[in-house]
């Protein structure tokens, strides 16, 4: 990659190298694809198929497949990340959902529902109408993949009221909010604990790892023989601990550098995710590193000197 003759100014690591609290800590999740599998059974097999083709159906054929989840990598891309302020809102659905949660035997109706609650659903749902058993389909897909929250936490009121409307739930942008979830997730860990969790589709951190640096995926990641096209579904997985000492002086010796594909190339127009965010939502430092991959011009040592950085949060709107 070639080099500036300045340093430019990118946002910087939150931890010096070897040196972030995360360290040392256990990782958990709440995204278990077997809570996903219940409702093959929990739901009707006509429900599965409906919903294995439906805008969330990535997570259904995940579900079906031998796929490795492991925590260490994902562990180790958490432990280098950069200091990033970014944040993003959406639009709320107006729509009376009181009836259907009192069908449900939901206890309140001022949020959404729990895992548990929905699993109790499934049991007594059986005789229900297809439309009423896709609704339910739709929540746990909500709870476990979209949100990947706590199976006694509530699915917020805003993302739960869309099963009201399927054709709106079909366009409704998921991908961006798993993301946001997960993002979110990673920037407010509790770093006082023996433990942390982190929420959303930690999966995709995993298959991102795969996809973005060809040797590690070569090495850890066991791509399937047959492709699909869809990254999440594309690779096996496997729990082997990554060595990226002899992972970097391989790469060196066989290419010269560490390769390392920084994001899916578009052209500078469409550059950007189309949110629509204030100004003072942007960071310029991720901008400006966002600028200088897209022109090949990011010094390869940027990060070489490392600083703990403090995260100030922001306040989002609820």
């Amino acid at each position: 990659m070639a080099s500036s003759s300045t340093v430019s100014k990118y946002s910087p690591r939150i931890y010096e190298e070897g040196r972030s609290p995360l360290q040392n800590r256990s990782m958990n999740h709440n995204c278990y694809l077997s809570k996903i599998g219940k409702m093959k059974e929990g739901l009707g097999l006509d429900v599965w198929r409906k919903l294995k083709e439906s805008s969330l159906g990535v997570f259904i054929k995940l579900a079906e497949v031998s796929y490795t989840w492991s925590p260490a990598k994902v562990h180790y891309i958490l432990t280098h990340q950069l200091a990033v302020n970014n944040s993003h809102e959406s639009e709320n659905i107006d729509v009376d959902h009181h009836a259907f949660w009192r069908e449900m035997e939901i206890e309140t109706t001022s949020d959404g529902p729990k895992y548990t609650e929905l699993e109790n659903v499934m049991d007594f749902s059986k005789t229900w109408s297809k439309e009423k058993r896709m609704m339910v389909g739709r929540l746990i897909l909500l709870s476990v993949a979209i949100h990947g929250i706590h199976h006694g936490s509530r699915i917020p009121l805003p993302s739960a009221k869309r099963v009201f409307d399927p054709n709106g739930f079909e366009k409704h942008p998921w991908g961006r909010v798993a993301f946001t979830c997960l993002v979110n997730s990673v920037k407010i860990v509790d770093l006082d604990k023996d433990s942390y969790t982190v929420q959303g589709c930690v999966h995709a951190l995993l298959i991102w790892l795969y996809e973005s640096v060809p040797g590690i995926g070569k090495l850890y990641g066991l791509r399937r023989s047959t492709r699909t096209g869809i990254p999440l579904l594309d690779w096996q997985s496997t729990q082997k601990g990554i060595k990226m000492n002899e992972l970097i002086e391989d790469e060196y010796s066989k290419h010269g550098q560490v390769r390392v594909k920084h994001m899916v190339h578009v052209s500078e127009d469409h550059m950007y995710p189309e949110w629509s965010d204030d100004e003072e939502n942007k960071d310029p430092a991720l901008d400006k590193l966002i600028n200088d991959i897209v022109h090949d011009c990011l010094p390869s040592d940027v990060w070489r000197v490392d600083k703990t950085v403090s995260m100030g949060r922001k306040k989002t709107k609820s």
